[in-house]
């Protein structure tokens, strides 16, 4: 397995389990398993992984999973994740308010089905805050309250801080925030 930042040649595989992984494409059973909120074009994971970065996750000829990073000011940033800093921008997390933290939005992520549970979000996680903890005091991101396995894999797994709670387009969101440090 080759865990590293994303080049061009990824593009269309992180396109490809991403909308696999889309809500609108998932049967209810399927959705209690994971899935994304937000869509992203082509030019726009290009941009964002120009930008912050994308890891991926990469087996044999294909990307099994993947964790994007993106600037709060970044023009591609989903309407959620807009919404989630309007409303948690003064929340304080480790004694500051977050805008008075370097705060980075760390999202999507997704791992293919057949690859969960095996370590690959820590692997990920790890390797982006490699990548950025020398920019970046924090980050945040958003989780869909009935996505509890994400819930669960980011708070329980990675140690990240729900922070509160937030509604966008009649669905409710969880904003979760975690210290950025270099893994060890």
């Amino acid at each position: 397995m080759d865990v590293r930042p994303a080049l061009p040649v990824d593009y269309a595989g992180i396109s490809e389990l991403a909308l696999a992984n889309h809500r609108s494409n998932l049967s209810s059973v399927e959705l209690q398993n994971g899935f994304l909120s937000a869509k992203f074009t082509m030019e726009e994971i290009a941009d964002m992984a120009h930008d912050l970065g994308i890891i991926v996750a990469r087996s044999s000829d294909r990307i099994v999973g993947f964790v994007c990073a993106s600037r709060r000011e970044w023009y591609g940033q989903p309407p959620m994740a807009k919404r989630m800093w309007t409303v948690f921008a003064h929340t304080v997390f480790h004694g500051r308010p977050l805008n008075e933290q370097d705060v980075f939005i760390y999202g999507p992520v997704c791992i293919d089905v057949h690859y969960r549970g095996q370590g690959l979000l820590q692997a990920l996680y790890g390797v982006l805050n490699r990548e950025l903890c020398a920019r970046y005091e924090a980050g945040m991101c958003f989780v869909a309250e009935e996505n509890q396995r994400s819930l669960r894999a980011h708070t329980n797994g990675l140690g990240m801080t729900d922070v509160g709670h937030f509604i966008h387009n009649e669905s409710r969101y969880h904003a979760l925030a975690f210290h950025v440090a270099e893994p060890m």
